[in-house]
């Protein structure tokens, strides 16, 4: 059976157990239960996974190349038995949702350019959904046709805050160097970042 390192896990990255139960919402016991068992569901590790911004895979000691086990939902039973099955019922299942998340401001913005970057040098529509710190998530699209960046910001209580970039307008002339390119993605990150730090002045002066 695969091995969960939640603990190793946190240490690499510099995450406290008590940090870990302040952003999850749970007790410290409930935490030190979580740790001990090897067997955790896969709604506990997702949520663990998303609060400190790694993969879930990379809750599995990577000297195993299998897992042993089963998924069991909505009366169907998907045998386990290699990393390769496990992602694939991981991703077929409804409900299971992965949405990556980024606690660590340089890694999240680095997400953000090269996803900027990658549309317009390859010229294709795309488009991501991620989640900055905790709850607060966000959707980047690329529209190849309109050569437009379009952000919905999930703002709280079911309102949505949406802005378009045109990269026409950050060119000189007809060329979008990366300095101009780097530009606009810095207005995109400038965006995310000024929504979600109003969202906790609002909530420090309630």
């Amino acid at each position: 059976m695969a091995k969960i390192i939640i603990r190793e896990t946190l240490k690499e990255k510099g995450i406290s157990v008590k940090e870990l139960s302040n952003r999850l919402g749970v007790s410290s016991s409930a935490i030190s239960q979580l740790l001990a068992n090897q067997n955790p569901s896969i709604q506990q590790l997702e949520r663990v996974a998303n609060v400190i911004g790694v993969d879930m895979m990379d809750l599995f000691a990577q000297d195993y190349n299998y897992i042993n086990g089963y998924f069991e939902t909505e009366g169907v039973i998907y045998p386990v038995k290699n990393r390769e099955q496990f992602m694939g019922v991981y991703e077929k299942v409804d409900g299971i949702v992965h949405i990556p998340s980024y606690n660590n401001d340089g890694v999240y913005e680095g997400a953000v350019r090269g996803f900027c970057s990658t549309c317009v040098k390859e010229g294709k529509s795309d488009a991501r959904m991620m989640r900055y710190g905790i709850n607060e998530v966000f959707t980047l699209s690329y529209d190849a046709e309109s050569q437009k960046f379009s952000l919905t910001l999930c703002i709280g209580d079911g309102k949505l805050k949406f802005r378009q970039f045109d990269i026409v307008e950050y060119m000189v002339g007809d060329v979008l160097s990366p300095e101009n390119l780097n530009e606009m993605a810095q207005e995109i990150l400038f965006d995310i970042k000024a929504v979600y730090e109003k969202q906790d002045e609002e909530q420090v002066e309630e």
